[in-house]
């Protein structure tokens, strides 16, 4: 909690715009504030994750993960070790973000994966194809690819049921317009981790591609 002491009076200042990345951050302080408290009495560590998902992230993904916006990603039934992973990455600058990395920064390593742990818990969802054709064109891209042009299938690693696996993402049921953007930075280097075979697989996919992809795992 934060400290209690006078100040001398200070010349008014007219209001100015907070950031919505700043706001974040200075919620994050004050629910790191808490359960910092906690720790010394012995809390677990699934009860901080808990709390840190419900007092911070669920502004932005949810109370459970599913959040409403979704340009933001889906966090619910995640894989754990992969969300610890990315946090990692948030925290260290490997994975850019201003939000993020403003959340992650009080973070421990344990804290991360006890909140993979706790979103992979929670029960998916799924966005409904809108666009059937190009849902039926992302599952052949899926498992199939395109050999013409050289992209791979993503089954290849991800899994057939798109379930991904320890350090590669669960796609299946993710936010299509999340997918989309993540494909679109991968291929044009905005991306900076997890790079490898990503960036030679979005390379050669088409806008169209991308989008057929992303409705087509939304809906799983």
């Amino acid at each position: 909690m934060p400290r209690s002491f006078l100040k001398p009076s200070l010349p008014h200042r007219p209001a100015t715009r907070r950031r919505p990345w700043l706001a974040v951050g200075l919620l994050l302080a004050g629910a790191v504030a808490g359960h910092a408290s906690a720790q010394t009495g012995h809390d677990s560590a699934p009860a901080r994750a808990q709390r840190i998902a419900t007092q911070v992230c669920a502004a932005c993904h949810g109370t459970q993960g599913q959040n409403a916006d979704l340009t933001f990603p889906r966090l619910a039934g995640q894989n754990a070790e992969y969300l610890a992973k990315q946090l990692g990455a948030f925290q260290h600058d490997r994975r850019v973000s201003s939000a993020m990395a403003h959340s992650t920064t009080p973070l421990t390593p344990d804290e991360m994966l006890a909140l993979g742990q706790f979103y992979q818990r929670q029960p998916t969802g799924r966005t409904p194809a809108t666009q059937l054709h190009l849902a039926a064109r992302g599952q052949y891209l899926y498992h199939v690819g395109n050999p013409a042009t050289g992209v791979p299938a993503c089954a290849s690693c991800h899994g057939p049921q798109a379930l991904g696996q320890a350090n590669l993402p669960r796609l299946a049921g993710q936010s299509p317009a999340y997918l989309r953007e993540q494909l679109r930075q991968f291929a044009q280097g905005g991306r900076t981790n997890d790079q490898g075979q990503m960036h030679a697989t979005t390379r050669a996919m088409t806008d169209d591609e991308m989008a057929a992809v992303a409705e087509y795992l939304g809906s799983r």
